[in-house]
């Protein structure tokens, strides 16, 4: 039998992307195997969001060489994209793909054929914990993004946008669904475009925003009415698609009980200077407006978001803003990244770039003072009962635990006698009794 390993880099797109492969090369007959263990085949889904992510794909391409030289290393994703001039002599790199290309694999490798076929020229952040869930999926819904943030490269590598019909889409669902799946999330590399290309508009444009509202609103219904779909969650939003008319359609569809009460909200800077050199086309009056229409709607919404601290000039006043504005709208779980320097954006461009050891400072600042807020959050649900789908059962101290999250995206620990996996993709209630970094709970 042929043997593949696989490691994924960056987002959750990547990760729909690469569970496509998987799926089809299981088809094949290939077997999975892990990324330290000898393969016939190394597939590394890779990511050039930041210079962390270029440097993390190339060392995860060494590796996958060094573990065995003999086996075919095959590299895919947005630094493929990035650098696929580069590529074309990269030694320890036997094949690539470049982004939306893993139907490749459907033309290129066969269960019995020699699986050196040249598929090299055929142009058709680490969320490993998220990938193994047996019963959450990622759906990526579209792809592409036209915004052209100032510090951001991923518009140059993925810049046509691109979405999938609701038909395909629930076609996906029920497939996912019929394969145990419980939890959908629905995901694109700028979700809030998603359907714009089937009109032929920008995001922008005069009636935009709200034909989006109108298709997302859409689908989420088309999905909540599918039984075996316990769950429904929104992948990152655009602040600007919020408005009292969409999350109300949300909130008075049939089934809106399955709808997860946890928005990602993109801010990337609390400072409206900086979100202006960002080029990110809202501010934070806006942001704001659009947190309280979400906790107006639903009372146990949490909110999360991503931070860039040390934009290049980013004063401290700046950064203070940036740090007040993100404790001021009770952000949960805020991901915090230091700005990364990207070869061909307008912000690489700026004079008054940060130094790393200012960078370094900032972020641990930000992060010791927000992970106060998630743990205030985290203690407010002391004594209540809350529900969560069980994904998976753990062992630690000798003790069995089951894991899963709330509908606002909080995991919890709720322990059991043994190793039962009847829970597993089960909906159940428990009490918290235990506040840490996670919560922990016990049967009512």
């Amino acid at each position: 039998m042929k043997t593949v390993a696989y490691k994924n880099l960056g987002c959750k797109v990547n990760s729909y992307e690469l569970d496509k492969v998987k799926q089809v090369l299981t088809n094949y007959g290939f077997i999975e195997k892990k990324f330290d263990s000898p393969a016939d085949i190394y597939i590394v889904n890779t990511c050039t969001v930041t210079h962390i992510a270029d440097k993390k794909s190339r060392q995860m391409l060494h590796k996958a060489k060094k573990n065995n030289p003999k086996s075919i290393v095959i590299a895919m994703g947005c630094f493929v994209d990035k650098n696929e001039d580069k590529l074309k002599i990269y030694e320890i790199i036997d094949k690539y793909i470049t982004t939306n290309n893993y139907k490749f694999i459907n033309d290129n490798i066969e269960a019995n054929d020699n699986i050196n076929n040249d598929i090299e020229n055929d142009n058709t952040i680490d969320y490993n914990d998220e990938n193994d869930s047996k019963i959450r999926k990622f759906l990526k819904i579209q792809d592409g993004c036209n915004q052209y943030c100032s510090y951001c490269i991923i518009p140059y590598v993925r810049n046509k946008l691109k979405s999938k019909t609701s038909n395909e889409i629930i076609k996906e669902v029920k497939q996912y669904a019929e394969s145990g799946i419980r939890e959908i999330v629905l995901t694109g590399i700028h979700l809030s475009s998603y359907s714009l290309d089937f009109y032929n508009k920008k995001y922008e444009d005069i009636g935009a925003i709200e034909i989006v509202r109108q298709n997302i609103v859409d689908i989420i219904d088309k999905i909540t009415r599918i039984n075996d779909i316990y769950r429904i969650r929104l992948g990152s939003l655009e602040p600007r698609l919020i408005s009292e008319k969409f999350v109300l359609d949300i909130k008075n569809l049939e089934f809106n009980d399955k709808f997860c009460q946890e928005f990602h909200l993109s801010l990337q800077s609390g400072s409206d200077n900086i979100l202006k050199a960002m080029n990110r086309h809202y501010n934070t009056s806006e942001y704001e407006y659009a947190c309280n229409i979400i906790r107006n709607m639903f009372d146990d919404a949490l909110i999360s978001t991503d931070i860039i601290v040390g934009f290049p000039n980013e004063s401290e006043k700046d950064f203070k803003d940036s740090l007040e504005f993100v404790k001021k709208m009770n952000i949960y779980n805020p991901h915090i990244f230091k700005y990364s320097n990207r070869e061909g954006t307008v912000a690489s461009k700026m004079k008054f770039q940060i130094n790393d050891k200012e960078k370094n400072k900032r972020s641990e600042i930000f992060i010791n003072e927000t992970n106060e807020i998630s743990n205030t959050i985290r203690n407010s649900y002391l004594n209540k009962i809350v529900e969560i789908l069980v994904e998976e059962i753990v062992l630690i101290d000798n003790k069995y635990y089951l894991t899963g999250f709330t509908k606002n995206y909080i995991k919890v620990f709720t322990e059991i006698d043994n190793n039962n996996d009847n829970y597993i993709g089960k909906l159940i209630n428990v009490i918290i009794i235990k506040s840490e970094k996670i919560l922990y709970g016990k049967f009512v």
